[in-house]
């Protein structure tokens, strides 16, 4: 059986190594982090998806709760998603779930 694809762990483990090979990025906060990291392999908000429609389907699959708060933060219903296809709402819960994702980071990695 399949489980759930963890957005919150897979973006986390992104947003370490990405840091790990951008190390001149400079924030003071975690929202000047945020904002530097938006438009990023991250998130996967950039022209070239991070990852392929099929795969961001099976992301997306058991996710349904998550997708439909990531649409409705954004003003957006999933079935007018529908219409964007599978990795465009992949990349939405990606964005979504940033701002958690790097506060629990930067508190994990300031305590160890």
């Amino acid at each position: 059986m399949k489980t759930t694809y963890n957005y919150f762990d897979s973006i986390q483990k992104d947003l370490i190594n990405f840091l790990c090979q951008n190390n001149d990025i400079k924030a003071s906060t975690a929202e000047e982090l945020h904002d530097k990291l938006f438009y990023t392999s991250v998130t996967g908000n950039t022209p070239d998806y991070y990852t392929t429609a099929a795969a961001a389907a099976e992301n997306i699959k058991g996710n349904n709760i998550l997708l439909s708060a990531a649409l409705e933060s954004m003003g957006c219903t999933i079935d007018e998603a529908k219409n964007y296809g599978p990795q465009l709402c992949d990349v939405v819960i990606r964005c979504f779930l940033l701002e958690k994702v790097i506060k629990n980071t930067v508190t994990f990695l300031a305590a160890a």
